[in-house]
């Protein structure tokens, strides 16, 4: 009776991937409650353009802040990912 959340970085192929898996768990049954709100196949894995992600802003810890300088690396203040939230009916 709970609800399943798939979360993916917004990479194409991993978005790819959760709307493929969206597409069989509906004909399987399976009731879908977010991104989308309906149970048709997913329009933006049809028309292959374009692939449904989120972005967020946030506040980076400082922790993230220590080991980014020592990779040498930047973190972004923004937080790009994928999701899929299943129902069982």
């Amino acid at each position: 009776g709970g609800v399943l959340l798939l979360m993916e970085p917004s990479l194409r192929e991993c978005s790819v991937r959760l709307e493929t898996l969206r597409n069989d768990l509906i004909a399987a049954g399976h009731g879908i409650a977010a991104p989308c709100l309906h149970a048709q196949p997913c329009p933006l894995l049809r028309a292959g353009k374009f692939w449904c992600h989120e972005v967020r802003s946030w506040r980076r810890p400082e922790s993230m802040h220590l080991i980014n300088r020592q990779l040498r690396r930047s973190a972004e203040t923004t937080l790009k990912f994928s999701f899929l939230a299943v129902t069982p009916t």
